[in-house]
Order: C-alpha cells, then structure tokens, then sequence
C-alpha cells in the first residue's frame, strides 16, 4: 500500500485533473463486462423473432462499445501527458534522495549503488506506473464484473475462475524470479554502464585510436552487458513457460465449460444464448483475468521500483539524521581546525587511506600538503570539506566536532578546487559564476574569480566571451584544452568570499611548472591579504618548490602524518620531505 501510495501522491502532485480521470478511469470495464448478457439477449430474442429485444440488444451492445471506445480514446489522451509529467516528478524525487547523500561515504557503498543502478534504470517504469495502476484496476474492475455475471448468467461457470488461480500462482512465481535476477545483475549492469560513459569521452576516442583499445573495449562492455542480461533472460524463459503452463490450465476448463453447456442447450435445459453467452463468458475470463495476469509483470516491476525510491528517501532521511545539522557553523575561525588521531579507510579498502593523523590548522594560515602519489593528500581533503567522515579519530572547528554540522552548511563555508574537476556543458560564465550561486550570473565578480586564477583573458579567447556554451561541440558547444578548463574550475573555486577553508589540491595539474608557481604565488598573496578573516588555505601538491612561503608543511607518507613545519624546519631535519625536495630540484636542473 506504501507504494501505491507513493505512485498516487507522486502522480496527484504532479498533474492533480489527469491522476483522477486515470484512477476513475478503469470503473468503464464494468460496462464491457456485460457484453455477454447482450448478446445472449440478442440471440434468444433473434431465435424468438423478439423484434424489441433485438434491438433492445443492439442498443445495448452499440452503447458498451461506445463508452469503451470513447473512454479508452480520452484516457489514452490523458495518460500521454500524464507519463511526462509523473516522469519529471519522480526524477525529481530521486534526484533530491540522491542530493541529500550528502557524504562521499554513502555513494561509494556497492549495495547502495547496485540499489541506484536499478532504480535509474527503472525510470521508465515509474513514469508509466499510473498507467500501470490503471490497467490493475480494470483488471480488477473487469474480473469483478465478469464474476458477477458468471454467477447471473449460471453459476457452473464460475468454475472458469478457479481456473484462472493456476495462471495467477505462476505470474506471481515468475516476477519473483524476475525480482531475484534484477538484483543479481545489478552490479554487471553498473559496470557496462560506467563502461558505456567512458566509451562516450572524447579522451577515450583520443586514446582508443592510438592504442587501438576499440575493439578490447567493446569486449569488455559485450561481457559486462552479457553478464548483466543472463540472469534476466533465464527468468524470461521460465516466466515464458509458467504463463504457458497456466493458459493451457484455463484452457482445459473453458473447454470443458463450453462442452458442458452445449450438452445442457442439446437437453433443452439452456438456451442457444447461454451458449453464447458461455463462449463470451470464457472468452472475457481469459482476456479480463488471464491475459492480464502477465501484465502482473508491470505490476511488479513497478513495486520493485517504489520500493527502491522509499528505501533511497529512508536511506537519505537517515543520512541526514546521520550528518549532524545541531549546532551551527561559525562565521568565521578564532582556534582553528584540529584533528585528532584522524584515521579513514574507504569502503570495502584492504588498508586504511589515513592512519592516527594529528595537527592543529590554524585560523589565516596557508597549509601545504605534500606527499607522493597514494600518499592519502586527497583523502584528507575530503575529510576536511567534509566529503566524507572520519572511521577513526575527530576533526573540530573551533572546538566543535564537524559532524556535529550540517553537511551542506559547512560546504557553503568551503571552497575548493579539485584535481578531478567537472567541465560543465553551460557557458563559460555559468562554469565560474556556480562557485558561488547567489552570484552565479555577477560578471564582475566572475571576472575578478578569472583573473585570481590567472585566466584574466580567457573569455577574450572565446567568440562570444563568457556567454559562449561550452562542451561536445556536436551539440553546439566549444572544447577547451585542458589547462582552460582547469583554470575556470580554479575561477569557480575562487567565487566565494572569505571561505573558512580553500582547498586546492592539485589544482595546476593540466598547467607548467612556472605556471604553477605563479599560481601558488597568487593564492599565498591571496591568503595573506584575508588572514584576517580567518580562512585557511590548504594547498596540495606533489611539486615541492611551490609551496616554500606555506607557514605550515605536513608531509605524508602511506596514509601517515610524517613530517610537519617550515620550509626551513623541514630541510634542516633533513627527513623525507628533505629529500623528496632535493630529489626533484635535481630532476629538475637535469631537465634543463
């Protein structure tokens, strides 16, 4: 009943006039049910030379087949429009479950995400699924109807119901195999997904020309898909032969029915109308009860996908719950950020990311982080931006544990520029302009964001400046090289205004080493001009020569705090951090 409620209510929402001529809509299959006491009235009446009851008849079936046809002709009007409009409201309902998953922890839980997989691909289903209540309720309605007359018209006949039970037990065996192979070929369908997005990336075209990936790539999504599809066809195949075996049940006992009641019309003891009417009868069991018996498959796919929508809002209520939200984000840092005996692993990771990290980050300070690859310099980003939470250990904010805020709230006090940026298909402005969303369209304000991030002359490059889309150019957009792109992501991390952390890990990855180290200038110049207003800024590199002016170096080793101080503290230990510098200050002189 939840689900069905959850249809109703999504479809009433979304187009309140339509959703009820939908559910009224079925109450017409009462009408069709009569069908075969008209025409057993017509052949009795036409036997009799009953000239009134014959066209008492005729009035009778013309005026059934007119409201069936015009009901069906309105409603099919109505469902048209329907379907979008339910279609855009659940989108909208799993698009704000998904938004409210708010921890990166959450969307890299493999259940979670086989669970996303299929509701994703059920889109389809809930957008139909008035339309699928709809034909369950004149299935009902028509059985209902057919029932009554069966037992009108003469009881013997209602032996054709229990007929029909043999059909209903294996539609219902069938959609829970069907339901099983769903979820067994989730997880291979997520894969030949996630396969599918890559093939479509021009970087991808780029390298399957030169390494001739194409034809081992379409291998790989072949077996993905094969994989995903093969528990499906096998519940297919059996569905296929449980529906035969219950057709061929009915079968046996509407012969039997009609048989019987020619045997009963040749003793006299029925009219040549009830035979008709028999014929009728068992033809409307099978086509209001039986038939639609395999329709149960609709029926079920729907179930399963409301299911997975309330269990994902649950799931997200739950994540919200889990978040904090108690105590309110400080305007701005007086003691900092601290973090004690931090330690992180990922889901389903053989070894921890972070192990027994401790160090207090002071308010107005510029932090470098620094560590070779898998060194855990991202994954302590995260936890700072609260991208995901610590499994071990706390993380405070003048005292108060993050997670004691509400993650949103404290994502609209960071800015952060990541390694791994998106490239938005929007105008170039619309690219900067969201790092900041009450501002998203000031030009100025994006402007002076480009400039910071040493873009000042970009949007001179493009023919329409800030206003030119961006994106495939098969769809009207322009591409960038990569360096572009990175600095309006740099552009869109320098939006907002006085941060209570910045974060830019690895952001000059696509860019030169000089221009690297200008950029890191320009963020230390930055930093120092509003230390005031207590932001600290995190700079995260691999490049050890451009974080030398940081007042505070932490250099990480396999997930471990190692080293932490000055420039000048850490050469003179003369650690890891000593002699990673002077390992690519050679590489470097080498390179010249």
């Amino acid at each position: 009943m939840r689900r069905w409620l959850l249809v109703i209510g999504t479809g009433l929402r979304a187009d309140p006039l339509r959703t009820v001529g939908t559910l009224l809509e079925p109450l017409s299959a009462f009408d069709l049910a009569f069908i075969g006491l008209f025409l057993r009235e017509l052949v009795d009446a036409a036997g009799a030379h009953d000239r009134g009851g014959v066209i008492a008849a005729v009035i009778g079936l013309v005026a059934t087949q007119t409201l069936g046809f015009a009901t069906g002709f309105a409603g099919a009007a109505m469902r048209i429009t329907l379907i979008e409009k339910t279609g855009f409201a659940f989108d909208n309902r799993v698009a704000s479950a998904l938004a409210a998953l708010s921890l990166g922890d959450d969307r890299e839980d493999p259940e979670l995400l086989d669970r996303i997989e299929l509701l994703t691909r059920a889109r389809g289903v809930l957008a139909g699924s008035m339309n699928t209540l709809r034909t369950l309720l004149t299935v009902l309605v028509g059985s209902v109807g057919t029932v009554i007359v069966l037992a009108t018209g003469s009881p013997v006949l209602l032996g054709l119901v229990v007929f029909a039970l043999p059909a209903a037990g294996a539609a219902r065996l069938a959609e829970r195999r069907r339901a099983i192979a769903e979820t067994d070929s989730a997880a291979a369908m997520r894969q030949a997904t996630a396969l599918r997005a890559v093939v479509r990336t021009r970087a991808f075209g780029q390298e399957a020309r030169v390494f001739d990936l194409g034809d081992r790539m379409l291998a790989r999504m072949r077996r993905a898909a094969t994989d995903g599809w093969r528990p499906r066809v096998r519940a297919e195949a059996g569905a296929v032969a449980l529906k035969a075996g219950g057709k061929l049940a009915f079968s046996l006992g509407y012969l039997g029915a009609v048989l019987f009641m020619l045997r009963e019309a040749s003793r006299g003891a029925a009219s040549p109308g009830d035979v008709v009417l028999a014929v009728v009868l068992g033809q409307q069991v099978q086509s209001r009860v039986v038939a639609p018996l395999a329709g149960l498959r609709g029926v079920g796919a729907t179930l399963r996908a409301a299911d997975r929508l309330l269990w994902l809002e649950q799931y997200a209520r739950t994540c919200r719950e889990r978040a904090g939200g108690r105590c309110a984000v400080p305007e701005r840092l007086a003691g900092g950020i601290e973090l004690a005996g931090v330690g992180f692993r990922y889901p389903g990771a053989d070894r921890p990311a972070l192990r027994d990290v401790s160090v207090l980050l002071k308010p107005g300070s510029v932090v470098a982080v620094v560590g070779e690859n898998g060194a855990g310099k991202s994954s302590l980003v995260r936890l700072l931006t609260r991208l995901n939470d610590p499994t071990q250990g706390s993380i405070t904010a003048d005292g108060m544990d993050l997670r004691e805020f509400e993650p949103g709230h404290w994502h609209a006090r960071a800015s952060a520029a990541r390694q791994d940026f998106e490239r938005f298909a929007w105008s170039a402005g619309l690219n900067v302009g969201v790092g900041d969303l009450p501002h998203a369209d000031d030009v100025p304000r994006i402007e002076t964001a480009l400039a910071a991030a040493g873009a000042a002359k970009l949007a001179e490059s493009l023919p329409d400046g800030l206003d030119t889309p961006l994106g495939d150019p098969g769809h009207g957009g322009r591409q960038l090289s990569g360096g572009q792109w990175q600095k309006l992501a740099l552009g869109r991390a320098l939006m907002r205004q006085a941060p209570l952390i910045a974060v830019y890990d690895e952001p000059a990855a696509s860019l030169d080493a000089h221009a690297e180290h200008e950029l890191f200038k320009g963020f230390m110049n930055r930093a120092r001009q509003g230390a005031s207003q207590g932001t600290i800024t995190l700079l995260v590199t691999h490049r050890f020569s451009t974080v030398r002016g940081a007042d505070l170096i932490l250099v990480l080793d396999q997930g471990c705090l190692v080293e932490s101080g000055t420039h000048a503290d850490l050469l003179a230990a003369d650690g890891l951090y000593a002699q990673l510098f002077r390992l690519q200050a050679e590489t470097h002189r080498g390179s010249r």
